[in-house]
């Protein structure tokens, strides 16, 4: 419904540890919406429909600075956040170095939160059957990021980037 009525929605496919099964190793799938279609941002350069060609991705969403705490408590902004004099001044600065991914409404403070795909593409020789032939091996990889640092980077198990653009009208 939000497709058709905006032109173009999404879809994020993660995987969790599965609760409710046998083994503690066994995860799941979930393929969960993306409210706001305007904080995906795609590499470009994609042409086909569904971005399987697409080397990078950007989804972002403000998230509030006790978020970031609880979530990233070591991250710069969490630490500079905090109510003292000196924290104050240094959450200052990071106003003035990356105004767009910092804001303050009264007394509740924000940081915008990107998360980064990428792939890292690398070309190997693979021998079949006495036949040698070479093949891009992918590697996507996901970083969340704030204007001012990486707080995290890990490796997804797969080959394309896992969202899914659902088109409403083309």
């Amino acid at each position: 419904d939000r497709a058709c009525q905006c032109g173009m929605g999404w879809y994020r496919i993660l995987t969790q540890w599965d609760e409710d099964g046998d083994d503690p190793l066994d995860q799941e799938i979930v393929i969960e919406p993306i409210l706001y279609q305007d904080a995906v941002y795609w590499d470009p350069s994609s042409e086909r429909p569904d971005k399987s060609d697409a080397d990078w991705a950007f989804v972002v969403a403000w998230g509030s600075l006790e978020k970031l705490t609880r979530e990233y408590p070591s991250s710069r902004a969490a630490l500079e956040g905090v109510d003292s004099t000196a924290d104050a001044l240094e959450w200052e600065s990071l106003t003035q170095e990356a105004p767009e991914w910092v804001r303050e409404d009264g007394e509740e403070k924000g940081v915008l939160i990107a998360e980064y795909w990428y792939k890292e593409h690398n070309r190997v020789k693979k021998m079949v059957r006495g036949r040698q032939y070479e093949k891009d091996d992918v590697k996507v990889y996901r970083a969340t990021l704030t204007g001012f640092e990486i707080l995290d980077q890990t490796t997804w198990n797969g080959r394309y980037i896992p969202l899914i653009p659902v088109s409403g009208r083309e």
